[in-house]
């Protein structure tokens, strides 16, 4: 580390200034009020925002419907595809799930009247997908 002052002085460090920083994460769970709590933090004095994201509370349901819908799904195409080569699907022999919950940033109402953050913020959709991989056994189909 480097500092300003000569090597040859005896003069003790001044200081000519500071510098502080706190970071506050907020959960808010009903949407109506976070235009009014986002107008409260910046008349705090809050000036640097970090943005916001959104998210489910709870995603393992969700999350376990998008599984079930994908699993059903990839069935279903593995059925059309083996009927259309003249074979019967066996047994699963191997299956891989990878699923999200996006968190898209929401986006700001540029109309929205200046310094109110109250009717700012557009309203949105949370994604939840789940994509499988699934490897059948085939056999002869019947003629």
């Amino acid at each position: 580390m480097q500092n300003n002052r000569s090597v040859s002085s005896d003069q003790p460090p001044q200081i000519v200034g500071y510098r502080a920083g706190n970071t506050v994460k907020v959960r808010v769970r009903d949407l109506a009020k976070l235009g009014a709590m986002l107008d409260g933090v910046i008349e705090t004095g809050a000036n640097d925002f970090n943005g916001l994201s959104f998210g489910l509370q709870n995603p393992a349901p969700a999350k376990a419907r998008a599984r079930a819908a994908a699993v059903a799904d990839a069935m279903e195409r593995a059925g059309e595809l083996a009927d259309a080569a003249g074979l019967a699907l066996g047994t699963v022999l191997r299956m891989t799930e990878h699923s999200n919950v996006s968190r898209p940033a929401p986006m700001m109402e540029m109309s929205a009247p200046r310094g109110s953050m109250g009717d700012a913020i557009a309203t949105g959709e949370v994604d939840v997908t789940a994509q499988v991989t699934m490897v059948f056994a085939i056999a002869p189909g019947l003629p």
